[in-house]
């Protein structure tokens, strides 16, 4: 499979833009069709499902970029060598560390929102009305995604292309 992608004629920067737009689609119509049935069961408000289905989205989408870049890294792609691995303790250090960086960016964030939607007394809301409290939250939230997947997008395209390169 190297072999193959030295030799093809597309740059790894196409490469790794195919494997995450397949990741996107694939795992983003999964989490909304599933998102959707269960508020369609708890028969929540259209604007209320509107809301958790597009952040559902973007929570996808950036959980989905930080996985990929996490799979190009040189240690996590030695498919099927994990018993020869130079440094298996690595993979294992780096899937433990992948699933709480996962969680803790879904957690923050969701939780920065339920603070300013409620009104609670935090330093930073606290000195705004309710509206732009729950404004700056949103801004702060998609500025967050938004730079974790762009940040994911560039760590992996150039891993990738580190490891086509020297194969």
């Amino acid at each position: 499979a190297w072999w193959i992608l030295q030799s093809s004629p597309i740059s790894p920067a196409t490469l790794y833009k195919a494997k995450l737009i397949f990741g996107l689609v694939i795992a983003v119509l999964y989490n909304e069709f599933w998102m959707t049935f269960a508020l369609l069961l708890i028969r929540a408000p259209a604007q209320i499902g509107f809301i958790v289905i597009c952040a559902a989205g973007v929570f996808t989408a950036s959980l989905v970029a930080i996985n990929l870049s996490i799979g190009s890294l040189p240690w996590m792609a030695e498919v099927g060598q994990w018993k020869t691995s130079r440094n298996p303790t690595a993979r294992i250090a780096t899937y433990i560390l992948s699933m709480i960086f996962d969680l803790v960016v879904l957690i923050v964030p969701t939780v920065i929102l339920f603070v300013a939607w409620e009104h609670k007394d935090l330093p930073f809301f606290s000195r705004f009305p309710g509206y732009v409290a729950k404004f700056t939250a949103v801004g702060m939230v998609l500025l967050f995604f938004f730079g974790v997947f762009i940040t994911s997008h560039v760590i992996g395209k150039r891993n990738l292309s580190r490891l086509i390169a020297m194969k």
